[in-house]
């Protein structure tokens, strides 16, 4: 196994699956007559159960599941399968059309994979949002939902995904994403299998290497959900540059826009210095001091502090992040709206 496939093996979860659905119950009516087959159903209040459609679970805007972020979310789903099948089916599907790769298959899996809209910083990932089932979106997922195909698994049309079997990279980044940031999941069944064709020598390890490849189905169903809300008091803040620093020798300043939703609070001052550039990696580090300016009623300036950024791609983003630290200290120092 190469250095990828043992790293995507890793960071794998493991599917927490429905007790009752392994009886192959099927999905409550009312699931369908609601949402349709082909879904993703996320709640962030409890774990939505097979034989009872408990609507008071979601909050569900223009098809668009709403949850709260924060350090203490929680997510909790259901799969509809597309067109009422079973996971077997779609299964069945996957390896008739990749007839000549089955003679290398070792197990077969079903997946859900979580799609984020946004990093951290702001920066947006997708270009076009997915409509509908059609394919698996074009960016890097953030993780991974993975469960072993058992043979009962075959006639399921829905299963559950608990909170526990949630990959821990979304779940970090749900502590931090801001209001309107978006999730997209997607359901897949397949196989994997040593991909013989693609063997390569390890010249640090002296022997060939045979990589794993997931063959996957198309999405078997699929949903998008949305923070609108959160319990962490960063999550509403963004930062909008007016003026940049004429040089990055620490001294000349800039001036940004602090907005919280789309209004804006406050307007910071900083300096940027930039102590370090890798010149072929195209990375630099900077050193940013941000300050508040004085607002209606406030006799003086806050300082909130200096934040080292390291291995930074842009001037800009290390600002956003100097940005996020100092909204931290003006929070704490109370000169900043919660």
């Amino acid at each position: 196994m190469n250095m990828r496939s043992k790293t995507l093996f890793l960071a794998v979860a493991v599917l927490v699956l429905s007790a009752v659905a392994a009886m192959a119950i099927p999905p409550d009516q009312a699931y369908v007559t609601n949402f349709g087959w082909g879904k993703i159903l996320i709640s962030d209040k409890d774990f939505p159960g097979i034989s009872k459609c408990d609507m008071s679970l979601f909050n569900v805007k223009n098809g668009i599941f709403q949850i709260t972020g924060g350090k203490d979310a929680k997510l909790y789903g259901r799969t509809l399968l597309k067109d009422g099948k079973g996971y077997g089916f779609y299964l069945n599907k996957v390896k008739q059309a990749n007839a000549r790769k089955m003679a290398t298959r070792k197990s077969d899996f079903i997946r859900h994979t979580f799609y984020v809209s946004h990093d951290n910083l702001g920066n947006q990932l997708y270009r076009t949002w997915p409509a509908g089932l059609v394919a698996n979106p074009g960016w890097t997922e953030i993780g991974t939902i993975e469960n072993i195909f058992e043979p009962e698994n075959a006639s399921w049309t829905s299963s559950g995904i608990d909170k526990e079997g949630i990959p821990s990279g979304l779940m970090s980044w749900l502590e931090e994403a801001r209001i309107g940031y978006r999730v997209y999941v997607v359901t897949t069944v397949g196989f994997k299998r040593d991909a013989n064709e693609q063997k390569y020598w390890d010249k640090s390890l002296l022997k060939w290497m045979i990589p794993i490849e997931y063959v996957d189905s198309e999405p078997i169903a699929a949903g998008t959900f949305e923070v609108a809300a959160s319990t962490n008091p960063k999550a509403t803040w963004n930062c909008k540059v007016i003026k940049m620093p004429a040089a990055m020798d620490g001294k000349a300043e800039g001036e940004l826009s602090a907005l919280k939703g789309k209004d804006r609070v406050a307007t910071f001052s900083f300096t940027l210095e930039k102590t370090y550039e890798n010149k072929a990696r195209k990375r630099c580090d900077y050193k940013i001091y941000m300050t508040k300016k004085k607002g209606d009623g406030e006799n003086e300036d806050t300082y909130l502090g200096a934040t080292n950024v390291s291995d930074a791609p842009s001037a800009e983003y290390a600002i956003t992040r100097a940005f996020y630290d100092a909204v931290s200290t003006g929070l704490s120092k109370r000169v900043l709206p919660k």
